[in-house]
């Protein structure tokens, strides 16, 4: 679609994005990964409102992420790609022009695989095979038909953030529902199993 609706620097712009994206989904995958072991414990030991704390606190550590990227690539977009770019300035501005769609990206990304890796560190496959498969399935290719022939190259930009958003839509759903069970649901006694003085992490941790 890059070389259809645009040129090789655009194929090449998209590489610099992706090196620079890699950074940011990263960080995501660490919160988010991180999570896993206190999450799947405490759900398992009733311990809801741990599990409750701890899915807040990474959910706003992935969009405070997110904010941070997005102000820093707002802010100081060419210094970042001439990083990878020093002597192209017809790359330059197609590169800027990408960055500067695709960076909503990570508004979205990071809460998306939270979801995503929640889910998995309750055992429940399905919602998790859901978000990361109907993220590419069901919005970012069909967007990626729709788009480019409507806007040009700058549809095969916006197909990306789109993407995420839609599929962050979904997620915040269900995150929701998740917030509801958790308050609302039947935990065990905190003063036996949830201690107050006792960090639960992992059974042999």
């Amino acid at each position: 679609m890059l070389l259809k609706y645009g040129s090789e620097l655009a194929v090449s712009g998209y590489g610099i994005i992706g090196y620079v994206f890699s950074t940011f989904s990263l960080i995501f995958e660490g919160i988010a990964v991180g999570t896993q072991p206190i999450i799947g414990f405490n759900y398992g030991a009733r311990c809801y409102s741990r599990v409750a704390g701890t899915l807040k606190m990474a959910f706003i550590s992935c969009l405070g992420t997110g904010a941070v990227g997005f102000m820093l690539l707002s802010i100081f977009p060419e210094q970042v790609i001439r990083i990878f770019n020093h002597d192209s300035p017809e790359l330059l501005e197609i590169t800027l022009n990408g960055m500067g769609i695709f960076m909503f990206a990570l508004l979205a990304q990071g809460t998306v695989m939270l979801g995503s890796v929640y889910f998995q560190s309750i055992n429940r496959v399905r919602s998790a095979l859901f978000i990361q498969l109907g993220k590419v399935f069901l919005f970012f290719l069909p967007l990626l038909l729709i788009l480019p022939p409507l806007l040009g190259l700058n549809g095969v930009w916006l197909a990306t953030p789109a993407a995420e958003f839609l599929m962050l839509m979904v997620v915040l759903g269900l995150l929701w529902k998740e917030f509801c069970f958790l308050k609302n649901g039947k935990p065990v006694s905190e003063e036996s199993y949830c201690p107050a003085s006792e960090i639960v992490l992992a059974p042999n941790d």
